[in-house]
């Protein structure tokens, strides 16, 4: 896709397309992160008490997992 929302014809289907984009996360950390940042930015742009209260269970189960 580019960045004025048209789309980009790859001869890819969407199985392929998944596939290749789960190797491009794995591969590189800084990915990750502005995949995460971006999609919390949307998240709070749609819903923000949602996106807080969605935060709050990961945060809430990553300290249950600890103890």
């Amino acid at each position: 896709m580019t960045g004025t929302g048209g789309r980009i014809a790859t001869g890819l289907d969407e199985s392929q397309i998944f596939r290749l984009f789960k190797c491009a996360v794995k591969d590189d950390d800084t990915l990750v992160d502005a995949i995460v940042e971006r999609l919390y930015r949307k998240m709070k742009e749609l819903d923000l008490e949602r996106a807080e209260d969605t935060v709050e269970l990961i945060v809430d189960r990553d300290v249950a997992d600890r103890i």
